[in-house]
């Protein structure tokens, strides 16, 4: 899989820093956000994708060449490979 570069939009919660660690394990380069600042992580971080919650995704809205993934619980890593591969 591709290096990307992934902005993690969810509220604060170890689950957050889990996935965050486990998606930095597989090489990419990641940066956690909460909503609040979501916007501003976007501009000054740049991402290939956006990872989040509903409420994340639609704050960030549907940008062209930024791939979007919702993020469900529990998370399925395997599927959040593939959707990230698959782009």
């Amino acid at each position: 899989m591709a290096r990307r570069r992934i902005l993690l939009i969810d509220g604060q919660s170890p689950h957050r820093d889990a996935l965050a660690r486990a998606l930095a394990n597989e090489g990419h380069e990641v940066q956690v956000s909460g909503i609040s600042e979501a916007l501003d992580q976007l501009e000054a971080f740049r991402p290939d994708a956006v990872v989040g919650s509903e409420d994340g995704l639609r704050i960030v809205g549907g940008r062209p060449g930024l791939q979007t993934v919702l993020l469900s619980r529990p998370v399925n890593m395997e599927g959040l490979r593939r959707v990230l591969r698959e782009s």
